[in-house]
């Protein structure tokens, strides 16, 4: 599977050509790509240009706690692969008072997320807020 999420009104998906999944499983296996299974990445961090993998399960970010599940940096392209029989999920927090939730996984415009793999991903928005405090 290799997806793209390109923020838009709309999100639009689309699929990348072979030469990006063979640069990425060059920075995988030269050690260029970085672990997000690390301790190094947490909820809410923030993700610069680069190729990224996931070696096991992983949780970004819960509905109580933190911000964005994840978040890529403005004007970024992120290349994140997952294998089959991982999945990456990413929640943000819950809105509290006049403040909204917080997005799984926020993309500002501007910037490229690409997923390849047959893994899974998860990303849940936080609920929003009632409005009063």
């Amino acid at each position: 599977m290799i997806l793209t999420v390109i923020p838009t009104n709309d999100m639009t998906a689309y699929a990348e050509d072979a030469n990006t999944t063979s640069t990425l499983e060059k920075a995988i296996a030269t050690n260029v790509a970085k672990d997000l299974y690390s301790s190094s990445y947490s909820g809410g961090s923030t993700l610069s240009s680069g190729v990224y993998y996931l070696s096991a399960n992983k949780t970004f970010g819960s509905a109580s706690s933190g911000t964005n599940g994840l978040k890529i940096a403005s004007g970024a392209t992120v290349y994140i692969y997952i294998p089959a029989g991982v999945t990456l999920t990413a929640n943000g927090k819950n809105g509290s008072g006049t403040t909204g939730g917080y997005a799984g996984i926020l993309v500002p415009s501007g910037s490229k997320l690409v997923f390849l793999g047959d893994g899974t991903v998860i990303a849940k928005g936080g609920n929003g807020a009632s409005g009063s405090k």
